[in-house]
C-alpha cells in the first residue's frame, strides 16, 4: 500500500481462511476484497458487492492455479501424472468450449452451489488450459519479490525451482488456449 500512497487511507486485512471474508463484508468489518472468482460471486450474492476491476486488469496473464507435485512423484508415478494432466486438459477444454455443460457437472459434483453460481465464477476469469506458456511463468516470477517482501519465502526462487514443464509439454503440444473466446 505504501508504494501506491494508500497506507493512510486503506487498511489491508489478511484472512487465514477466505471463507471468513463474506461474513466480514456482511458485518461491515471490511468494505472490499480481492480473491478468487467464486469469492467474488459469493460476495455479490451475500452483500450485493460488485466487481470493480476484472482479473485481467489487476494481473494480466494471472496464473490462477497450478498442478503441484513432489519431484519423487513425478519420477515414480510418471504415467499417473501424465494421465492426470490429460484429464485436466480435457476438463479445461470442456469449461472453455461448453461452459454451461461444465457448470452443470461441477454443480452436480459439489452439491453446495448451483449451476448459475459456477457459470458466474467461470465467466469472471475464463482462462482455462493446462499449458504453461512463458507469459504465465513470467507473470508468476514477477510475484516472487512480493512473496519475499511479505515474508512468505526467504530468498528469491528461480524459474527452474518452481516450474518443470516437461510433462505438460508432452501432453499439450498445441498453442495455449488461454485467450480463446469462451462459448
Amino acid at each position: 500500500m505504501k508504494e501506491a500512497g494508500l497506507e493512510d487511507r486503506v487498511a489491508v486485512v489478511n484472512f487465514d481462511w477466505a471463507d471468513f471474508i463474506p461474513e466480514a463484508m456482511i458485518s461491515g468489518e471490511i468494505d472490499a476484497t480481492v480473491g478468487t472468482p467464486p469469492l467474488a460471486v459469493l460476495c455479490e450474492r451475500a452483500v450485493k458487492a460488485r466487481q470493480v476491476m476484472p482479473p485481467g486488469k489487476i494481473w494480466p496473464s494471472n496464473p490462477s492455479y497450478g498442478i503441484i507435485a513432489q519431484k519423487s512423484m513425478l519420477e515414480k508415478r510418471r504415467e499417473t501424472v501424465l494421465e492426470f494432466i490429460r484429464l485436466h486438459e480435457e476438463a479445461t477444454n470442456l469449461m472453455r468450449k461448453e461452459m454451461a455443460h461444465a457448470a452443470s457437472i461441477i454443480a452436480g459434483v459439489m452439491e453446495v452451489v448451483d449451476k448459475e453460481f459456477i457459470t458466474e465464477a467461470l465467466k469472471i476469469s475464463p482462462r482455462y488450459c493446462v499449458s504453461l506458456p512463458s507469459y504465465y511463468i513470467d507473470s508468476t516470477m514477477r510475484f516472487i519479490p512480493v512473496l519475499q517482501r511479505m515474508g512468505y519465502i526467504k530468498r528469491p526462487l528461480n524459474r527452474e525451482e518452481i516450474f518443470d514443464t516437461s510433462l505438460v509439454e508432452e501432453v499439450h503440444t498445441e498453442p495455449p488456449h488461454y485467450m480463446e473466446a469462451i462459448k
